[in-house]
């Protein structure tokens, strides 16, 4: 994994709250070749549940939610990760039996519909940050062996 964050595009226009809306973005771009990458193997992904310190923006959320053009939903709960993981555990102990289960379970406080004219910008875009990431490929292992 030599993968590394990379401003492409940048002109004298641009300033630091234009790099900082570039990271969240970035972040976000990820997510959807994830979510893709789901897809590929034939899950489809309808509702996104979400939780953390990220949460407590409106803009960051709200950036993910028109990236992956999904609806996302704040859980109640602050941090999730160890509600994972019982509900994992419940699902193979047979207390609960499927995730459609799960998501009775779960209580949201807040959620984040795509902004359409976005999705479909941030659609084009993303198709460029794949052919970057792509190419780049070569570059990244490099600067990882010079890092070594």
């Amino acid at each position: 994994m030599n993968a590394r964050a990379v401003f492409f595009g940048l002109t004298l226009q641009h300033d630091v709250g234009h790099m900082s809306r570039a990271i969240l973005e970035g972040v976000a771009y990820r997510l959807r070749s994830l979510k893709d990458a789901l897809l590929e193997t034939g899950v489809e992904v309808d509702q996104i549940f979400t939780s953390g310190g990220f949460t407590h923006s409106d803009l960051w959320p709200q950036i993910i939610s028109s990236v992956l053009n999904r609806e996302l939903l704040v859980t109640e709960w602050g941090e999730t990760s160890s509600l994972g993981a019982c509900f994992w555990a419940m699902l193979a102990n047979g207390a609960i039996s499927s995730f459609e289960d799960i998501a009775k379970l779960v209580r949201t406080t807040k959620t984040y519909q795509p902004v359409s004219r976005d999705a479909d910008v941030y659609d084009r875009y993303f198709r460029l940050y794949m052919d970057l990431y792509f190419t780049l490929g070569d570059a990244f292992k490099r600067v990882g062996e010079l890092s070594s």
